[in-house]
């Protein structure tokens, strides 16, 4: 009877431990961005809620589109399982915007603590992101890019890396001598 209960509670314990891991209640990630708003790059005033997940049958991306009646459309999807928490509570998470042609833009969002959109920095055209690291007030990106000659619809082969600073609400390129 003991080893019975003894069984129950391990299984039990098991359960509660995977769900907790399948929610992110274990990660050092943020929390959801699900319901956050982000001013689309290279606008001033079209704003996006990521209201929706992507169709991806490997990950369920916040993801929100826009449309402003003129010809101004498209989708932006923030890559979560990326995003990093800086020390002062703010985060740093990359995000695809598409506005209908072939490419698809990658940034680096700057977000409060409460996941307020702060500003944007572009890093490139179709890249494969591979680590986001923060230390203080830096934040180094390695990615992959296309190499000479490579065809875009081919994965990106090439090793890149971008280093930002946060100054106030900005993220600024590291000029590095």
């Amino acid at each position: 009877m003991k080893k019975g209960i003894i069984a129950i509670v391990i299984v039990a314990l098991i359960a509660v431990a995977g769900f907790g891991y399948y929610k992110g209640w274990f990660s050092g990630s943020p929390e959801s961005f699900k319901g956050a708003t982000l001013t689309v790059p290279g606008t001033k005033d079209i704003t996006v809620v990521l209201d929706t997940t992507s169709p991806s049958s490997t990950n369920n991306y916040p993801m929100g589109e826009y449309n402003d009646g003129d010809a101004e459309r498209g989708t932006v999807v923030v890559l979560e399982d990326k995003a990093e928490k800086m020390s002062d509570g703010r985060t740093v998470a990359p995000f695809a915007h598409n506005s209908g042609g072939s490419g698809e833009f990658l940034y680096l969002g700057l977000f409060d603590a409460k996941l307020k959109h702060l500003s944007s920095f572009p890093i490139g055209d179709r890249i494969d992101i591979t680590s986001i690291d923060v230390s203080g007030i830096t934040i180094t990106i390695n990615y992959m890019i296309h190499g000479e000659g490579q065809a875009m619809y081919e994965d990106p082969n090439t090793p890149a890396t971008l280093t930002l600073d946060v100054v106030g609400e900005k993220l600024v390129k590291r000029i590095v001598n």
